[in-house]
């Protein structure tokens, strides 16, 4: 059947609740099979499957598909389950070497000299290139960059191997301050240098 056919009359809403469920109430059961066909499509696409290798599982998951409706589903797959801008990098490279592996064997088919042959040798190189088989290896990050960082919380220096604060050093500075006498008590408390009080009930004296 036809694309036009295939589609006719589809909603947006429709399609979707097969995307979600993998099935609907609402289509046809051919069209289900077909939006079935063009799904493994995309999972052998995505398993970075070659065009002919693709092409081949089809027809044997689906032995009543010719070679043609085959083609047909593996290029509907990337019309409708695909943007050009969401197709994955790696795929797009496997597209482009599939079609200089084509080139490549029609140029041997046709070679009439050895310039042929030298063509079809860089059509080789060139594909082997697109496929990244040269590219340097992606260096490894340490693995200590993923492991979860050991946190101290401490008041004490000495407990991460810094020497002890000169407590009479300290005091006087914070006496330098131009502020009330109880806020110099509280800042004092805040570092240590003052015994903090739980509970601070203040007397008033009754008449």
């Amino acid at each position: 059947m036809s694309k036009k056919y295939e589609f006719e009359g589809l909603h947006a809403e429709m399609l979707q609740d097969w995307l979600d469920t993998g099935s609907s109430s609402v289509l046809p059961n051919e069209i289900v099979e077909y939006l079935q066909q063009l799904d493994v499509v995309r999972g052998w696409f995505n398993a970075q499957k070659p065009k002919n290798s693709i092409l081949k599982l089809l027809q044997v998951h689906y032995p009543r598909l010719t070679g043609v409706t085959a083609k047909s589903r593996y290029n509907d797959a990337l019309n409708y389950f695909w943007l050009d801008n969401q197709v994955k990098k790696e795929s797009w490279r496997n597209i482009y070497a599939d079609l200089l592996d084509e080139l490549r064997k029609a140029t041997i088919m046709s070679a009439k000299s050895p310039q042929d042959y030298k063509i079809a040798k860089e059509m080789i190189m060139d594909a082997a290139k697109v496929r990244g088989v040269f590219d340097p290896k992606e260096k490894e990050l340490p693995q200590e960059l993923f492991d979860k960082p050991i946190k101290i919380y401490t008041m004490v220096p000495e407990d991460v191997g810094l020497e002890s604060a000169n407590r009479n050093l300290l005091a006087q500075q914070i006496e330098m301050f131009a502020l009330e006498e109880s806020q110099k008590l509280e800042i004092k408390k805040d570092a240590g240098l003052a015994q903090k009080t739980l509970f601070n009930y203040e007397q008033e004296n009754e008449d």
